[in-house]
């Protein structure tokens, strides 16, 4: 469930109610829409090398701390807009937010309208459905949040009647879209900005997306996760070392109860995407964990 903190925009849903979500609105799982945080996605390139992680490496990162999920890079509409619980407040901050876009993006009633210069046009629908005696009630609200510092990308978020929240990334320019469950994942931005890294510690298969970010639009760069059948090994996010390697550490129980970690480091060295372990042979025995590099981008 959503942080309370977040709660009020449930009180905004009534005033857009419609009888089913709208099928002409952008959702996370419309089909131009990247999920970053898909845990099924397959690509069909070969596994990403594993070369050597040096033990103080190794070390540093067993020793850093964990980052959690619901405390993401990419910040909630009440904070970005600095309104707390208050829904006008929350509007007129908005409404600033537009303004400054010049036309690129609009708002008209509950639909939020984004019009990339080179690109197709993004349409994100409010919608609330009520409750009867036989379904709960359900709705999101979309609120823009202006840009990502450092990569020009449009920032949507979403706030949902019964799930934390996600975010929208937006190319201006293209309209290239990638969707971060970040009010559930992990959605660790790299330092600079140019990069995303976004994670589920607490549910299995173990899987990591990391996209690359810039004003053409997200791309997705690679994408791990164990591959056997009913892995219960789950991944945690350590954070970034640089603005190319992303730390994680793949947990499992054994036979005993006993708990294995396995610390590694996904860098991006040369142009090229490495795993990086002390024991090259290890990821494989983490019911065969690996990472692939699309041949294209989205």
């Amino acid at each position: 469930m959503k942080p309370a903190r977040h709660a009020f925009f449930a009180l905004a849903f009534a005033a857009s109610s419609v009888a089913a979500p709208p099928d002409d609105g952008l959702r996370f799982d419309s089909p131009r829409v990247v999920d970053l945080s898909s845990r099924v996605r397959e690509l069909d390139t070969a596994d990403v090398p594993i070369v050597a992680l040096a033990p103080d490496a190794e070390a540093a990162i067993l020793a850093a701390p964990a980052l959690a999920e619901g405390d993401p890079s990419l910040p909630f509409a009440s904070d970005a807009l600095h309104c707390a619980d208050d829904a006008r407040c929350a509007a007129q901050a908005e409404a600033r937010l537009i303004d400054a876009e010049h036309g690129l993006v609009t708002r008209d009633g509950g639909t939020l309208r984004i019009a990339p210069p080179n690109g197709t046009p993004l349409r994100f629908v409010d919608y609330a459905i009520k409750a009867t005696r036989s379904a709960d009630g359900d709705g999101a609200r979309h609120r823009f949040l202006g840009r990502i510092a450092n990569t020009g990308l449009l920032h949507v978020a979403i706030d949902f009647a019964h799930d934390s929240p996600g975010a929208f990334l937006i190319g201006a320019d293209n309209g290239k879209v990638a969707f971060v469950h970040n009010g559930g994942d992990v959605a660790a931005l790299s330092p600079g900005g140019g990069r995303i890294a976004v994670l589920n510690s607490l549910n299995a298969p173990a899987a990591v997306a990391i996209a690359d970010l810039d004003a053409q639009g997200p791309s997705l760069a690679l994408a791990c996760r164990a591959r056997v059948a009913g892995s219960r090994v789950v991944a945690d996010a350590k954070g970034w070392h640089d603005a190319n390697g992303f730390d994680i550490v793949l947990r499992r129980t054994d036979a005993d109860g006993k708990p294995q970690l396995l610390p590694l480091r996904l860098a991006r060295d040369g142009g090229h995407w490495r795993v990086m372990a002390r024991d090259t042979a290890a990821p494989a025995a983490f019911d065969d964990f690996s990472c692939r590099a699309p041949r294209q981008q989205f």
